[in-house]
């Protein structure tokens, strides 16, 4: 997640409230708790009074294991001293290494739970890491030696927006223009081994304020590809109107976008999660169920199955999951074959999908 960075300065009058709202909603860390019993969920301080943060929260993240990790502008995790990122370990914070220089604007969790950070800073203790980092268990080590923005005069570079694929690529959005020496206009993506463009990149609206001019939220959707908004307008020439999704081999338009010509700004994005896979289908003794979580928080997720008549044969889970990827099998040698019903509830989110056992 990212905001507004307010050392750049402060937003037009027309976008306050939203950045406004953005900030406070990442500036309070709480979980939101629901189950079946209650009407209404209600908002709990998971950390309590005394374990609060000294300043802004601008990125939040959470792995497979429930840990939550903080990103944004402080010095100080309830008791801990931490350089603007923090872990909550469910009980306790924690300082991850020496933390960082400057300012965390995002952060996400690759698919084998290693943590990557994005923002401002340029070096974590004595250890360069410019604008952007990965943790690895002891340290953060850096991903680029280099980031330029010659497209904004006077701004510094700043990465905004983070997004890890199930391959572990990392796409990476903000205010640049190149890093590393490759051409990259506000996005990027990092393989493993090296830096590439994506599809020559964005052009923004050409805001008077030109920091305004930016990629903004990064949601990557495995079977659709990724989307990305900001105050973008066109993309290899091709007008995207704030809003746009990568294929893998090109940029695509989504509708006619939104009209950032008077440097509206798109500042966040989602993707609905549904099943992703089901495999095999039809399927003889078992199969595997696959889908996401989406992005924010821990989500009450439930899965259950239905014979033709309607009666649940199975609840497969029914309990609280990080956001990302999930599967879950069903081994169901036993039952009879027919038609059956999935039925998967991640939080208010209710999908049903037809899946079939041959005898």
């Amino acid at each position: 997640m990212q905001r507004f960075p307010p050392e750049f300065g402060e937003p037009s009058e027309k976008h306050a409230s939203a950045f406004v709202s953005s900030l406070l909603a990442l500036s309070i860390l709480g979980v939101w708790q629901h189950s079946q019993a209650q009407a209404r969920g209600a908002w709990s301080d998971l950390f309590g009074a005394e374990n609060g943060l000294n300043g802004a929260v601008h990125a939040i993240a959470i792995d497979n294991t429930g840990n939550v990790f903080a990103g944004g502008s402080f010095t100080t995790a309830g008791t801990v001293p931490a350089n603007n990122i923090a872990q909550w370990t469910g009980s306790e914070w924690k300082a991850l290494g020496n933390g960082f220089d400057d300012v965390v604007y995002a952060l996400a969790i690759g698919p084998a739970g290693e943590i990557y950070a994005g923002g401002v800073f340029t070096a974590s203790g004595a250890v360069p890491t410019e604008r952007i980092a990965r943790w690895n268990g002891t340290a953060w080590e850096a991903l680029a030696s280099s980031f330029d923005n010659r497209g904004t005069p006077g701004a510094e570079p700043a990465v905004f927006a983070l997004g890890v694929d199930a391959l572990g690529l990392v796409y990476v959005g903000g205010d640049f223009t190149e890093i590393d020496g490759v051409e990259a206009k506000g996005i990027a993506v990092w393989d493993g081994t090296a830096w590439r463009e994506l599809g020559g990149g964005f052009e923004g609206a050409g805001c008077v304020d030109a920091i305004l001019d930016n990629v903004w939220s990064i949601e990557v959707a495995e079977s659709e590809g990724v989307y990305v908004v900001g105050t973008i307008e066109n993309a290899s020439g091709m007008p995207v109107n704030g809003i746009a999704r990568w294929t893998g081999s090109a940029w695509q338009t989504l509708g006619s976008g939104v009209d950032v010509s008077s440097c509206a700004a798109v500042l966040g994005v989602a993707v609905h999660h549904d099943f992703e896979a089901v495999y095999p289908n039809p399927f003889k003794q078992e199969t595997t169920i696959r889908f996401s979580v989406p992005s924010g928080m821990l989500t009450v997720v439930k899965l259950e199955v239905y014979d033709a008549l309607g009666r649940r044969t199975a609840v497969l889970l029914d309990r609280p999951l990080p956001p990302g990827q999930h599967s879950v099998p069903w081994r169901a040698a036993l039952l009879p074959a027919g038609v059956y019903t999935l039925r998967l509830q991640v939080g208010h989110d209710i999908r049903t999908h037809t899946i079939v056992k041959s005898g």
